[in-house]
């Protein structure tokens, strides 16, 4: 059996999306993160510097397991001694509070 992985707001077609003077506002509580935008959507975006391959992966995992237990999915780039994660809301084609919400998660990781 499977744990119920709890509904993400930011999820949903109907989410409020941040207007830019709000990410900017949230986005300097944020450090070494980024507002980039891709394909006309903005994203907040970050890249972590590891020794090797095994630590970026060790990260890339952790990550992808505080995405699990929100039902919130960053993209994830893992690379030797390096992952780049980016986090946007695909329904809304923005960015939510969640985002910068989870962004400061991974920097606890």
């Amino acid at each position: 059996m499977t744990a119920e992985i709890p509904s993400c707001e930011a999820c949903r077609p109907d989410a409020p999306k941040l207007t830019e003077e709000e990410a900017e506002r949230y986005l300097s509580q944020l450090s070494g993160w980024q507002l980039v935008t891709r394909d006309a959507i903005p994203m907040l975006e970050k890249r972590y510097g590891f020794s090797d391959f095994k630590q970026a992966l060790a990260f890339t995992n952790s990550v992808g397991g505080i995405a699990e237990e929100v039902g919130h999915h960053p993209e994830l780039f893992t690379e030797w001694g390096a992952v780049t994660v980016r986090w946007w809301s695909h329904k809304i084609k923005g960015l939510h509070e969640l985002d910068f919400a989870m962004a400061k998660r991974c920097d606890n990781v």
